[in-house]
């Protein structure tokens, strides 16, 4: 303890508390940024407050879903219609090796006529990629579906997931 010469005593131990920044809170939140803040509410203070993000390279899951998505879209626009498509369209747009690695990647997994038989089989219209959003007790929410089959009296949500199967472990703690 140290008393300085007005009588006032200081502790060279304590700590001073470091003001809070002020922040607001101005986007919407997202399932994956809810999932990030039931995971670690210290990264999601770091990347969604603050806006501190590591970029993190795109793992095989992670390619493979975003180009399952762009299929997906193109067979309910009906720019895809079969296996062949599907082969003419990663050759388009992927570097060729790339392109037959994840060819024989998804077409060992995903059978596309079923997909497309599937998506066909619905008559009403079909929306891709379509942003949602709901404010709750003034906690502004937003996603994406992958695809909404409207028809008259009802609508179809859709997720597609495309990447690793979850283990019981992510399934009992919602991190999948």
């Amino acid at each position: 303890l140290i008393v300085k010469p007005n009588g006032i005593k200081k502790d060279p131990f304590q700590r001073v508390p470091v003001a809070t920044p002020k922040t607001t809170i101005t986007s919407a939140f997202s399932p994956s940024s809810l999932q990030l803040f039931q995971r670690c509410p210290y990264a999601f203070y770091l990347k969604k407050i603050i806006g501190i993000s590591m970029e993190e390279p795109e793992t095989e899951y992670q390619m493979i879903g975003t180009i399952i998505h762009q299929l997906i879209e193109k067979i309910a626009k009906k720019e895809i219609l079969n296996t062949t498509d599907v082969k003419i369209h990663l050759q388009e747009t992927l570097n060729p090796l790339i392109a037959l690695m994840i060819e024989a990647k998804i077409l060992d997994d995903w059978n596309i006529d079923d997909i497309v038989s599937w998506v066909n089989q619905f008559s009403g219209q079909i929306l891709t990629e379509y942003e949602l959003s709901e404010t709750i007790h003034n906690i502004k929410l937003k996603g994406r579906a992958d695809l909404i089959f409207l028809n008259n009296n009802a609508a179809e949500v859709i997720d597609v997931k495309s990447g690793k199967i979850p283990s019981k472990k992510e399934i009992n703690n919602y991190d999948y």
